[in-house]
């Protein structure tokens, strides 16, 4: 065994003998039934090698292969990756049209069903020629505040004095929304608000609300003294019968507490 070379086109041999100082006589090896063999004829070789021998071409093959076979996992994998991306893309612009195309259809209608007066308050708006606007809470009630005095959008929180947010809502009617931030740092709830062009225009959306409301109160009459207005009679009247029997009912609850505190005091005596 320790005889077997090979040649430098790898061809495995036995050596026979020397043939001189630098040629050897050798024999090729074959397999036959799994049987390595001398066969064919003898031949006379200069070099031989104790294991096959890897050409330069063979090893930068070999290489190239290698290469090639790691640019195509990197293939691969960027093409997986391009596909999850494109796959992943393709559901962001699905949802992101479905969000557009919902947002473009509610704004046609809202530019569809648009009335001219919305069309010229937003105008007014943009124009400079809003004068007083009215808020409205069902804590305080409806109030008219002066948009051209300093410091008008601080009704909402007087601790405030920084810009307000104010922004526009549109409905699907037609109609518009106008809201004003808390705070000027965008924090806190909104207060809705109706503009106008005038304080006549305003004054009548303020009765409006007074008249919207089921019973008066003390303070929807202060409010209506503060802006001139009065109720009806009948309202009034109303107002009046159940002010008085509130009174009498919480007279009557006082009596029958004076009642009950000199029983007490007669019944202490009578110890």
């Amino acid at each position: 065994m320790s005889d077997y070379k090979y040649t430098n086109d790898n061809k495995k041999v036995v050596v026979i003998g020397n043939l001189n100082s630098q040629e050897k006589i050798v024999q090729e090896i074959f397999v036959v039934d799994n049987s390595e063999v001398p066969s064919g004829e003898h031949f006379i070789v200069k070099s031989l090698h104790d294991s096959p021998v890897v050409s330069a071409r063979e090893l930068l093959l070999k290489k190239n292969e290698e290469i090639l076979n790691d640019q195509e996992e990197r293939l691969k994998r960027r093409k997986k990756e391009i596909e999850e991306n494109s796959e992943r893309l393709e559901k962001e612009w699905n949802k992101k049209y479905s969000l557009l195309n919902e947002v473009l259809n509610s704004l046609g209608k809202k530019l569809k069903n648009i009335s001219e007066e919305s069309f010229n308050l937003i105008c007014s708006f943009l124009s400079g020629n809003i004068t007083h606007i009215v808020t409205y809470n069902r804590w305080g009630g409806p109030e008219i505040v002066n948009c051209k005095e300093p410091g008008w959008l601080n009704f909402h929180d007087k601790y405030d004095s920084g810009l307000k947010l104010l922004t526009l809502f549109g409905r699907d009617d037609g109609t518009l929304q106008w809201k004003i931030n808390q705070y000027s740092d965008g924090s806190g709830g909104y207060t809705e608000i109706f503009p106008f062009n005038s304080y006549e225009s305003a004054r009548e959306k303020l009765i409006e609300f007074l008249e919207s409301e089921k019973e008066l109160s003390e303070n929807s009459l202060k409010i209506a003294k503060k802006y001139n207005y009065e109720f009806s009679r009948e309202k009034m009247d109303k107002y009046k019968e159940k002010k008085k029997d509130n009174i009498l009912k919480y007279i009557a609850e006082k009596n029958k507490e004076l009642k009950d505190l000199r029983e007490q005091i007669n019944e202490i005596e009578e110890l």
